[in-house]
């Protein structure tokens, strides 16, 4: 199994947890009432339950009793999809933070990779486009991968075309062409 399955599996794992929690919680409160109430009030009330299944219920019978009763329950409703709106939303930014992490670890683990993420970074670093084209033919100097190298020389000629020097962009575009490194 994948890395990426697992994580979704995981992500799922939390969400039905997180439902089931909810879920739970709004359950509670009917069972705390009944747990608080004495041994006679549950009798009265089983009393009356059976009484009301023999007569319909006085306070449903209203209907302004009933559309409290609806409006009670669309807002709990509401509340939970809030709450799971915002759980799914946390899920969302742990999932966008796991596959930066991955995507770093993938570009750590890489020599070339991470000598080109540099490279990214280099062209942010220079102010001059002057100052770059000669940061990169000295580090162009130094650096053994041929990846690497290739890389530099099409920045170099990105360079040097934009600072109107077409002779020393074509001289790195016939190094690439021909395969010299």
């Amino acid at each position: 199994m994948n890395d990426r399955m697992k994580t979704l599996l995981q992500l799922l794992l939390i969400l039905t947890c997180c439902i089931v929690v909810v879920l739970a919680t709004q359950q509670t409160p009917a069972i705390a009432q009944e747990q608080a109430d004495s041994p006679k009030q549950q009798r009265d009330r089983f009393e009356d339950e059976e009484e009301g299944e023999e007569e319909e219920d006085e306070d449903w019978d209203e209907e302004e009793d009933w559309e409290e009763g609806e409006e009670d329950w669309a807002w709990e409703m509401e509340e939970a999809m809030f709450d799971l709106e915002l759980m799914t939303r946390h899920l969302d930014i742990y999932q966008g933070l796991m596959e930066v992490v991955q995507g770093m670890a993938e570009v750590t683990n890489d020599a070339t990779a991470t000598a080109l993420m540099a490279l990214v970074t280099a062209e942010d670093l220079a102010y001059e486009v002057d100052e770059m084209a000669g940061f990169l033919e000295s580090e162009l100097k130094e650096v053994e991968s041929p990846a690497v190298r290739r890389a530099i020389r099409l920045k170099l000629v990105e360079l040097y075309t934009e600072m109107d020097q077409p002779d020393i962009a074509k001289e790195h575009l016939s190094i690439l062409i021909r395969g010299n490194h």
